[in-house]
């Protein structure tokens, strides 16, 4: 029996690189996956109990069943009393640096509720807010874009996981 005393030829050796390349590039892909998740995950739930807050204040602002209309100014939202009214009820804003929500007072004018966000920024200086007539109700669909410091959460791709939406439906 002839022992190969020579050691790996060449080819061994460019099928063990081959193989190993294609196991780490499926390991790169696996981990980047992972990591994508974490981010979003650590990011949407960061400022969870704000969203709760927000989301909870605004939609328990028509227990009383008094908020007849809700109009969108961009910047804001305003919050009627009756349809046609000249004076809101409540406002929503955005601050300037867009770093907070709060809600004010339509008569007096003071600020009801102040939420602040850690770690991110409402998209531009609008809320959006669509109304959908079904006859009887007016179902409101209200939304807050927020960005995170999320690298994949930019102007061109916003993800909806971190954003604040609310409904209200109103009766006539």
């Amino acid at each position: 029996m002839k022992i190969n005393n020579k050691g790996v030829t060449l080819l061994e050796m460019l099928v063990t690189v081959a193989l190993l390349s294609v196991m780490m590039i499926f390991m790169y892909k696996l981990l980047n996956g992972i990591s994508f998740e974490k981010d979003n995950e650590f990011f949407s739930s960061k400022n969870q109990d704000l969203r709760v807050q927000i989301i909870d204040r605004l939609e328990g602002l028509n227990d009383d069943n008094l908020i007849k209309s809700i109009t969108n100014h961009g910047s804001f939202i305003a919050f009627y009393d009756s349809i046609g009214a000249i004076s809101s009820r409540y406002t929503l804003n955005i601050t300037d640096d867009r770093k907070a929500v709060y809600l004010e007072d339509g008569n007096t004018y003071e600020t009801v509720d102040y939420w602040a966000l850690d770690g991110g920024a409402y998209f531009g200086d609008e809320i959006y807010c669509d109304d959908i007539d079904s006859g009887a109700y007016t179902f409101y669909r209200c939304l807050l874009r927020v960005f995170t410091n999320n690298k994949d959460n930019s102007y061109d791709n916003n993800n909806a996981i971190d954003d604040i939406e609310f409904y209200y439906k109103i009766s006539y």
